[in-house]
């Protein structure tokens, strides 16, 4: 938002990215920036249809609307083969799909006691039958140290703390993480991208909110809003973990060519 409005001022020209899949979640830093950054857009570049609409409620002119597809999934299989060369699961000792991936970062599932501890407690369950890789981003890191102080010890592997059940870990690089992230049995997030990485990788995913700017993950994806119960999450990983969960189908120009799509408007304007 802050290079936008500075460029804007300069008489740059602003080109936004998926700006168009609100999270109806004001008190979310990410959507008041989201909001003010599209105000001031001269292009905007949609990842899938619906956003054209959410816009165009926001007042949006359609001219500068473009639907060319999602930049991260470009990413995502543009470093896939090299991701499946990484050892991470051979240092951590772990076996393909036999182990359950998460992480939690959000305000709403990590700034309270109460509930980070019901977290930590459904993925304690969970563990039980297959070990759960919490990968802690170092905020959510303070706070479960915070909440919990006899989390203390370094892990050998890496961790915070390693134990039967629940594997607390630092944060893995992204071709580390992608690695886990395709091999996993399920993953447990509240995280948009983890939601659309997952979707192409063919991951069942569970996000522990009550909504997501990511729709399309759920209805041509493998993603599944559960809420932030602990009796939900505990459910519904073993019923996605037995293929039980919904047809996976890519969404439309989720291909890996999307920044060529943007890159062409851009050249013609």
């Amino acid at each position: 938002m802050a290079c936008a409005l500075t460029v804007v001022k300069l008489g740059v020209r602003v080109a936004h990215i998926k700006p168009g899949l609100p999270s109806f979640d004001r008190p979310m830093p990410e959507e008041i920036n989201r909001v003010l950054t599209v105000a001031i857009s001269d292009y905007i570049f949609t990842t899938e249809e619906i956003e054209k609409e959410n816009l165009l409620s926001e007042g949006i002119t359609p001219e500068i609307i473009h639907f060319e597809g999602n930049v991260m999934i470009d990413t995502l299989l543009n470093y896939k083969l090299k991701a499946l060369a990484f050892q991470v699961l051979d240092q951590l000792g772990l076996t393909r799909q036999g182990y359950c991936l998460a992480t939690l970062h959000r305000p709403g599932n990590v700034d309270s006691r109460e509930v980070l501890g019901q977290r930590f407690k459904a993925f304690q369950v969970i563990g039980e039958s297959m070990p759960v890789v919490f990968c802690c981003y170092p905020r959510t890191q303070e706070k479960l140290l915070e909440f919990n102080p006899t989390i203390q010890s370094v892990s050998p592997k890496g961790g915070l703390c390693w134990n039967k059940e629940v594997w607390v870990c630092d944060p893995f690089g992204y071709l580390d993480f992608m690695k886990l992230m395709m091999n996993s049995k399920v993953g447990i997030t509240d995280s948009g991208g983890i939601q659309k990485e997952t979707t192409i990788l063919e991951v069942p995913c569970l996000t522990v909110r009550s909504r997501t700017e990511r729709p399309i993950t759920i209805s041509h994806g493998t993603n599944k809003l559960i809420g932030n119960k602990k009796d939900d999450i505990i459910r519904e990983v073993p019923t996605v973990a037995k293929g039980n969960g919904e047809a996976q189908i890519t969404p439309l120009l989720w291909d890996g060519e999307a920044t060529e799509r943007i890159l062409q408007v851009l050249c013609q304007k």
